[in-house]
């Protein structure tokens, strides 16, 4: 209990220090079974909000089986039911957007993954609020400045609003409805506007055959219609292509580790003994020095940008590169590739075996 007291008191400090307190596309109700696998990180989120919100309470209060079912951690029902329990109203939603983040005056806990490399999203974050473009979330005990792009390539767009007082749910859904309505009523009004103002759409002398048939000034008139309003929302819209096109590039960086080529043991050695790539280890730098495969590098995935450009300053764009790490299931490997893919490298490939199954197969 000590430990969590302690984790409560650092959790307030950063609520207080790095934040100060109190200082489009929602469309339906959440279902239940979304399990983040680090244990207490959503009954964070609820504790961190209460915080925020003037409501106080114990931390061991939310420490009940009826919050937390399963050993991989509290489901988004069990939260809800946590945080109604101890006064907050809340309302779960998905298909959000980070516009509507900005937009929210209360704080909101986050289904995301605990890091890019996570195949499911397992973790909660607590949103508190938008800073010099800054998204500030809450991850347990500390604070976190995400970008959009950084946001948006690790959250599931699940979220749950939580506030002290009654949540209106016109005020955060409104303008995704809004969104929805307009591109249904654009078409209606030019179909309405071609059937009555325009050209007849029907040739009535050649019958029920040609009842619907529409010429091809007509369709070429709506086309364009489409094509305009497209433009127009592309560029307007807080998540329009035309206006995020630079971050929506980042989020594709971000997830690049997802499509870079895999090297079985096999193709690894082969192009090994062809001396045709540079091997790059990501692991940290004493299991590097403990052994590695020769030739390789050391590129720890702990390493930050500058430090990483110096190490590859002498090796070309156009190289063969082969990550590696410990063993089949450790993530840095992908985390290097994806940073290393982002500086330019393109010709970059993950060894899945790792050091581990470099050892065991090439000990002899």
């Amino acid at each position: 209990m000590k430990g969590i007291s302690r984790i409560s008191i650092k959790l307030i400090c950063a609520l207080v220090l790095s934040i100060g307190l109190r200082a489009s596309a929602a469309d339906e109700v959440v279902s239940t079974a979304i399990l983040p696998t680090q244990n207490y990180c959503g009954l964070y989120c609820v504790y961190g909000a209460a915080i925020h919100e003037g409501i106080s309470f114990d931390f061991t209060s939310l420490l009940n089986s009826k919050y937390i079912k399963c050993s991989k951690g509290s489901s988004l029902d069990e939260l809800q039911q946590a945080a109604e329990d101890h006064g907050l109203h809340t309302l779960p939603i998905t298909g959000m957007d980070p516009s509507m983040l900005v937009r929210s005056e209360k704080p909101v806990a986050l289904f995301v993954r605990s890091d890019l490399s996570a195949p499911n999203f397992d973790h909660y974050i607590l949103y508190l609020r938008h800073v010099d473009q800054k998204f500030l979330c809450l991850d347990i005990d500390h604070v976190v400045a995400f970008t959009e792009p950084e946001l948006l390539s690790r959250w599931s767009r699940v979220g749950m609003v939580l506030s002290s007082s009654e949540i209106k749910p016109l005020s955060i859904l409104t303008p995704a409805w809004a969104s929805s309505a307009c591109w249904l009523i654009v078409p209606l009004g030019i179909a309405f506007g071609l059937r009555y103002f325009g050209p007849p759409l029907v040739n009535h002398s050649k019958g029920m055959a040609r009842l619907f048939h529409i010429r091809s000034f007509q369709v070429a008139a709506i086309a364009a219609t489409a094509v305009v309003v497209a433009l127009i929302y592309n560029q307007a819209a807080a998540s329009g292509l035309l206006v995020n096109g630079n971050q929506i590039q980042q989020i594709q960086a971000a997830h690049a580790g997802n499509f870079i080529p895999k090297l079985s043991e096999p193709a690894a050695y082969s192009e090994y003994t062809r001396k045709s790539a540079q091997f790059v280890d990501a692991r940290f730098v004493d299991d590097f020095s403990a052994g590695h495969i020769a030739g390789a590098i050391s590129l720890p995935v702990n390493l930050d940008d500058s430090s990483r450009k110096i190490v590859m300053k002498d090796i070309p764009r156009s190289a063969h590169l082969i990550i590696y790490c410990e063993s089949r299931g450790c993530p840095f490997a992908t985390a290097v590739a994806s940073r290393l893919t982002g500086d330019g490298y393109s010709d970059v490939s993950i060894y899945t075996d790792g050091w581990e199954g470099w050892r065991d197969k090439n000990s002899n």
